[in-house]
């Protein structure tokens, strides 16, 4: 279940910079406001392309919601890989997100 609370805190903060509800932001990025709410409610985990479309809407990389302190190679590194996944199928990114996750458990 998607619970980036890192996400989420970096999402509000420029929603509020903006003066944009979740209507505005759900407008401005081509989503659904229904959407947009469930991960909030953490019933439903954004796709690339829907966090990808959400970055576009708010002027930043898609990256920024993620990062924490990155160095400029890593940064252009997932900046690769963003604009990469946006040419593959949905299940060669699921299994890609899979890869991640064992990487990153491997690594806890």
């Amino acid at each position: 279940m998607w619970r980036d609370e890192t996400f989420f805190g970096k999402l509000y903060k420029l929603m509020a910079q903006k003066n944009w509800s979740l209507n505005e932001l759900s407008n401005r990025a081509g989503l659904s406001s229904g959407m947009i709410y469930k991960w909030t409610k953490k019933d439903v985990e954004p796709t690339v392309e829907s966090l990808i479309k959400v970055a576009k809407a708010l002027e930043v990389p898609v990256e920024y919601f993620f990062e924490t302190e990155v160095s400029d190679g890593k940064r252009d590194k997932i900046m690769l890989l963003t604009e990469l996944a946006g040419q593959l199928t949905e299940n060669q990114i699921d299994v890609i997100i899979d890869m991640i996750r064992g990487l990153t458990r491997e690594n806890l």
